[in-house]
């Protein structure tokens, strides 16, 4: 029996580390200050502050990988703390789009000083072709997850196993 490809038994190592350090991550917690902004929500809210275009709901439930009610939560929670406002979609009647207020644009701004800080003091000792590298191989991997989720799902051999009745 050969051994799998070492590629195979890296990707599986690399994964291992991801969920490994997802979990030790500082995160959203680091960078936002408010309890109700860690997590989700500073995401959902990173997400508005960085669009090209005032995005939808259903729009950032895509990108990130939510269903869209979740988003929609974390959206109505924005929303209630001032800090994004839905406006008209003119595209869309009921898929309103989504706006950073004053507030919602100076709380990112200032987790986003923090987060430069806190990545500074991590990337002091890695050079900036390995972490290039590791971002574009990252992102590779999830475009390919992402088409995989989208692919319908391959019908199995009916004798894969090659053990029926001839």
């Amino acid at each position: 029996m050969s051994s799998p490809p070492p590629a195979v038994d890296l990707m599986i190592q690399l994964i291992d580390e991801i969920v490994r350090g997802r979990s030790r991550l500082p995160g959203s917690a680091t960078f936002y200050e408010r309890a109700e902004l860690q997590g989700l929500p500073g995401t959902v809210l990173t997400s508005v502050v960085l669009a090209a275009h005032p995005p939808t709901v259903p729009q950032i439930g895509r990108s990130l990988g939510y269903p869209r009610q979740t988003i929609q939560r974390q959206a109505d929670l924005l929303v209630e703390h001032g800090l994004v406002r839905f406006v008209d979609n003119p595209d869309h009647k009921r898929a309103h789009r989504l706006v950073a207020t004053e507030a919602g644009q100076a709380l990112h701004l200032a987790a986003d000083r923090r987060s430069r800080s806190w990545a500074a003091r991590f990337t002091a000792e890695l050079s900036a072709e390995a972490l290039a590298t590791t971002v574009e191989t990252l992102r590779l991997i999830r475009r390919r997850l992402e088409h995989d989720a989208k692919a319908p799902a391959q019908p199995r051999a009916a004798n894969a196993g090659g053990g029926g009745k001839q």
